[in-house]
């Protein structure tokens, strides 16, 4: 490739393969040695901390939270999620766009119990439900260790083959039919975003 040159399509697709690659080999090392589980810990931990944050009501009826009351390094990511949106006053937040903001935890909680594609490329559900919140993703029972798990956004979904593919690549086998709201009941934050419409399942 020439300095100063655009690429061909073929040095793209090499690119890709690498860069594929290469996250492959950066995930596996991280499976091993140990640091997913500290970044658990700790996105567990922050998950516990903003659930109890204390709900305000304001004199017209609005709810809201104060940003004061969150440790932090909490509170630095909640304005930076917030940033650009109104405000109920200065230091505040919105209850909704917080519900949203622990949505999020959740969902990064969720995502580090998961194993690498490498050590899992394919997994079975059973207990279903497809949920929607910004994205749209599964939760269900995890045939193997019988955990409730939530994937990455769904990327195709065979329903002859009841077959799911995710952002991950990695596919889903589901078992009987979806799976009513018990599901979502497992998830720490999830009731409280079902009950404001911000999150929606498909029974």
């Amino acid at each position: 490739m020439s300095e100063g040159q655009p690429l061909t399509p073929q040095e793209i697709d090499s690119l890709r393969r690498e860069m594929k690659e290469a996250e492959v080999l950066m995930r596996a090392e991280f499976a091993k040695s140990g640091m997913r589980q500290m970044f658990l810990d700790q996105a567990i931990a922050d998950l516990e901390m903003a659930r109890t944050a204390p709900v305000y009501t304001s004199e017209n009826g609005t709810r809201f939270i104060r940003v004061a009351d969150l440790p932090d390094g909490l509170a630095g990511r909640l304005l930076a999620f917030t940033r650009g949106s109104a405000a109920p006053g200065q230091g505040c937040v919105y209850l909704t766009d917080y519900l949203s903001f622990v949505g999020v935890l959740a969902k990064e909680v969720a995502r580090l119990s998961i194993p690498s594609i490498a050590e899992q490329p394919e997994c079975v559900l059973s207990r279903w439900n497809v949920v929607t919140f910004g994205e749209t993703f599964l939760i269900g029972v995890e045939g193997a260790s019988g955990r409730t798990r939530t994937t990455s956004a769904m990327q195709s979904f065979d329903m002859e083959t009841m077959v799911v593919v995710t952002r991950s690549g990695r596919r889903y086998h589901l078992q009987g039919a979806p799976y009513r709201e018990e599901v979502v009941e497992a998830r720490q934050g999830w009731p409280e975003l079902r009950d404001a419409g911000l999150l929606r399942t498909w029974v």
